[in-house]
């Protein structure tokens, strides 16, 4: 929770009070304000509980690209342990993989 959220709390409730308390001495301009204060209040939590989401995802997209890195840096220690346990296979098979992707990729 950051500061947002909680000043943005803070004036939600201290617009309820202020709401009341013009509405207690039958006073308009001081419930407007309560309420305007309330509506201040609602939109700065708002704007923080948005900042929570986002520094959230942006946490949560770290980790998942930090997975994604150690995924990638296996595979291809695994391929490289294959290929040089099997060169001539794999060189036919990339070679097979080269020829069908000029087939597919060829300019007209």
């Amino acid at each position: 929770m950051n500061s947002d959220r909680i000043e943005g709390s803070a004036k939600e409730v201290g617009g309820k009070i202020q709401e009341t308390f013009g509405r207690v001495t039958g006073d308009p301009e001081t419930r407007a304000d309560g309420v305007a204060r309330q509506i201040e209040g609602k939109g700065q939590n708002l704007y923080g509980r948005g900042k929570d989401g986002l520094r959230d995802t942006a946490d949560l997209a770290e980790q998942v690209f930090d997975e994604g890195s150690r995924h990638v840096k296996r595979g291809s220690r695994e391929i490289g342990e294959k290929v040089g346990d099997h060169p001539l296979p794999a060189l036919l098979l990339a070679g097979a993989v080269g020829f069908v992707a000029g087939i597919l990729f060829r300019r007209r």
